[in-house]
């Protein structure tokens, strides 16, 4: 009995220890493997995390690259490099309309200054970048300065446009290339989240853009809960850290989140993508409760039925043993083997959780191929293991025609050839790529413009194991852009056309003039009396349209760049007075007062080109006030710079009107084209002496009671100017030699220049004038710049100058306005008279060359 009891105490506790043996491993491993294919489960969702951050952030750098594109385009119009800020101003305004996404346009001097907001009429004050609440917008304008490259700003409140923008600046450079301005784009951020809404993304998931200064600029969903907003700091603290990566905290609503994020290059913003935390931890608490509990249940179920088997198999063995002892007590006894049912239920279990990661992976794909932008992956080899539906949709294709090829197999062969000499190399040494330009083929033959941005994934060797694409369809921005780009073009040619029928007309209206005016000054020294009067009457009429002629004409010159500033130190008080007494008389004939502020101030400016933009604006406002004063005066402006300003209460100017009133021939109240209300030139011509000389030029209005016109002149410290007197000539007769193929000026100067004592010969054409030349050495040489034959008073002059040397004296008379031909005179370092000349003026000249 003894000994039956030890044999039946061994026999429960080796079938107990079995069990455990068997089943408890087993249990454990299976719990194991529920945590690893969990965590497995994890990596792979933080991988689609970081993949679909980095797409998030390729596509937002994508708009920002379109963005910088068409600013660029816009910088390349003339109006801009010519530094016709004006001018620009329907360009900007159509700029906006082509590009809704904008708020507004703006328009940065080289010293970061806005001169020109689409938002309001040219000529508007704007406020100053170091204005509060500008700091975000001046370090963008700043780095497009000092860099001459694109930049980007943090999120910042536009006071003009009264709501939260981000600004993408560009430089704009002249015709020497040089920097002359910065154009800015203002970004509602509404736009960036409308491009991460249009993503599709899975319910309870979410995508932020934050910018480098850790500001929320929106959220996809919830924009209006949190932009604007400074986001947690152990999201600050993660970005600064490292540009990309996955993180765990709470979320401005309040959110338990795991996110990833992904810092942009481009713009050093970064994009968020993630999802409450309970979405990655539901799978792997509901897995290790049901390992656990169902393994509870196997292991106590199996200490139970190995009790049971033990009591039933008790009897039976102890009766087997007894009977089998005399037979057995010296051979050793074989093991049984025992089949276990718990590992089917963890096979099972095992098929459960590869289900749910199969699930999880097609979220992911799904996400993928919904996405709006062309997407695509290749494998090391560079061939297409993956594409989403823009990609096919896009080109044409199906799964099976696409996948196994080389991406540059859709490109055109110019594109492909680029592509795989140029691109492809200099990816796979830098395994990166932004927003390259490419044309790609659809499955009909039709080309497509495209920016493709690449990615690549290396692994621990830095080995390129898979890259990431995104290709975006720019064909139909392209398309615009050069329709627009036409367009400007086709303006450019009517503007040149209108140029080239102004300086011709000029041309032929200044012959006769020439004629008459000079008949008309020898005629005047011998009649008297009546005639006289009569006389005096056509000279009126002759000087009216040569004031017409010579506004065109300093139009012209001033566009033509001949004019050079000679800039002094110049007393206020001398330049408003001279203003003054020339037009007090003609103000006070209206019964309207003319005053001036008496000021001790000095500025810095060329006083003649200064003379002209004052008396333009006093006749202006003579001309257009009908009662009450015109005040002229100075003020400070800050520090070095002085402000004069023409003040009048006139018929004013309407808001929507500021910006045409510095056109040529525009005059918003003189409809009937009135002789005394002036030519319509003389606000052109101060705007462009105003930019001549960089002078701040503008104007404030109010329709109906009046309008003032400021000129910011740079201060000069007080001083005493000596006064120079011309040294007096006299006049000396002459061998003067006349070019001219039209008949009537010739005799007209012939007859002047004779009545003064000189010998004169006028001859037609260069060969005439060769040939009078070998005959007698002129003195003087006057030619006609326009000749029969295309030959030019240029090609007189030189003639002349290669036959008897270059110290004869010329000067070429014209009647062109064209800044072109203004260019080539003086150009030739030749004298230049314009067409018609009054007698004074010619005899003014004699003296000057004698």
């Amino acid at each position: 009995m003894h000994s039956f009891a030890r044999f039946r105490g061994g026999l429960r506790r080796h079938l107990v220890l079995l069990v455990l043996v068997t089943l408890v491993p087993m249990l454990l491993w299976a719990a194991g493997l529920t945590l690893w294919s969990s965590l497995q489960e994890r990596r792979t969702m933080e991988r689609g995390l970081s993949e679909t951050a980095r797409a998030l952030t390729i596509a937002v750098e994508q708009e920002i690259r379109l963005t910088m594109a068409a600013l660029d385009s816009a910088a390349l119009s003339p109006a801009l490099v010519n530094d016709d800020v004006p001018a620009f101003a329907d360009a900007a305004r159509r700029l906006a309309a082509i590009h809704p996404e904008w708020n507004n346009t703006v328009l940065y001097d080289a010293n970061g200054q806005q001169v020109q907001n689409s938002l309001r009429p040219h000529g508007t004050m704007l406020p100053a970048l170091s204005e509060p609440g500008y700091e975000e917008a001046a370090k963008a304008v700043r780095t497009v300065i000092e860099t001459g490259r694109p930049a980007v700003s943090n999120l910042f409140y536009g006071q003009i446009s009264g709501t939260n923008v981000l600004l993408v600046a560009v430089p704009v450079r002249n015709r020497a290339g040089l920097l002359a301005h910065v154009l800015a784009a203002a970004i509602r951020p509404e736009r960036l989240g409308d491009l991460l809404a249009a993503q599709q993304m899975p319910e309870g998931w979410f995508a932020s853009v934050i910018d480098s200064a850790g500001i929320a600029i929106t959220r996809v969903p919830g924009h209006d809960q949190v932009s604007g907003l400074l986001v947690p700091d152990w999201v600050r603290a993660n970005l600064a850290a490292a540009p990309h990566g996955i993180a765990n905290g709470t979320s401005l609503v309040g959110d338990k989140v795991t996110v990833a994020y992904e810092r942009s290059n481009l713009t050093g913003w970064s994009v968020i993508f993630g999802a409450n935390r309970s979405l990655f931890h539901a799978n792997l608490r509901g897995s290790l409760v049901v390992t656990v509990g169902f393994g509870a249940l196997v292991l106590a179920g199996s200490l139970l039925l190995a009790f049971a088997m033990a009591r039933r198999i008790l009897g039976p063995v102890q009766a087997l043993t007894a009977a089998a002892r005399p037979f057995i007590e010296d051979r050793k006894v074989a093991g049984s083997i025992f089949g276990i049912a718990e590992l089917d239920a963890m096979h099972q279990a095992l098929d459960v959780l590869t289900g749910e990661l199969a699930k999880t992976q097609q979220h992911f794909l799904t996400f993928f191929s919904a996405a709006p932008v062309m997407l695509f992956v290749q494998d090391e080899a560079g061939r297409l293991i993956a594409v989403n539906d823009a990609w096919l949709r896009t080109l044409g294709y199906d799964h099976d025609e696409v996948l196994g090829r080389c991406p540059w197999e859709f490109h055109t062969e110019q594109s492909r050839a680029y592509g795989e000499a140029v691109v492809w190399p200099d990816f796979l040494k830098r395994g990166q790529m932004d927003a390259v330009w490419g044309e790609v083929l659809t499955k009909t033959g039709e080309v497509r413009d495209v920016l493709v941005s690449l990615r690549a994934d290396r692994d621990g060797d830095g080995h390129i194991i898979r890259t990431i694409g995104a290709v975006q369809d720019v064909t139909e921005q392209r398309r615009a852009e050069n329709a627009l780009a036409r367009a400007v073009e086709e303006a450019e040619r009517a503007n040149d056309s209108k140029t080239r029928f102004l300086a011709a007309a000029s041309h032929d209206l200044r012959q006769p003039l020439q004629a008459l005016a000079l008949y008309l000054g020898v005629l005047k020294a011998r009649l008297n009396g009546r005639e006289e009067q009569v006389m005096d009457a056509v000279g009126q009429c002759i000087e009216a349209l040569t004031g017409l002629l010579n506004d065109m004409l300093d139009v012209a010159r001033l566009d033509a760049g001949v004019i050079t500033p000679k800039l002094a130190e110049v007393p206020v008080n001398r330049l408003l007075e001279r203003v003054a007494a020339a037009w007090r008389i003609q103000a006070e004939a209206k019964g309207l007062r003319l005053e001036v502020v008496a000021s001790d101030k000095v500025v810095h400016t060329d006083p003649a080109l200064m003379d002209r933009v004052l008396s333009n604006l006093v006749a202006n406002a003579v001309r257009y006030t009908e009662h009450g004063r015109i005040l002229v005066g100075c003020r400070t402006a800050g520090p070095g710079q002085v402000r004069l300003e023409v003040w009048d209460t006139g018929i004013g100017i309407p808001n929507d009107k500021l910006g045409e009133i510095f056109e040529e021939f525009r005059q918003l109240g003189n409809p009937e084209r009135r002789r005394d209300r002036g030519t319509g030139l003389g606000l052109a011509i101060v705007q462009r002496i105003a930019d001549l000389l960089g002078h701040r030029l503008c104007v404030r209005s109010v329709a109906g009671k009046g309008s003032v016109f400021t000129v910011t002149v740079p201060a000069a410290p007080a001083c005493s100017l000596e006064v120079t007197v011309a040294p007096e000539s006299h006049d000396e007769a002459r061998r003067i030699l006349v070019v001219d193929d039209e008949i009537h000026v010739r005799n007209a100067l012939e007859l002047v220049l004779g009545e003064m004592g000189h010998r004169v010969e006028g001859v037609e054409t260069v060969e005439d004038a060769v040939q009078s030349t070998k005959r007698h050495r002129p003195e003087l040489v006057i030619a006609d710049f326009r000749l029969a034959d295309g030959k030019t008073g240029i090609d007189v002059i030189r003639a002349v100058r290669g036959q008897c040397g270059n110290q004869v004296p010329a000067v070429v008379l014209t009647g062109d306005t064209d800044p072109a031909t203004i260019r080539r005179i003086v150009g030739e370092g030749l004298h230049l008279l314009h067409k018609p000349v009054q007698l004074e003026a010619l005899r003014a000249f004699l003296k000057h060359v004698a």
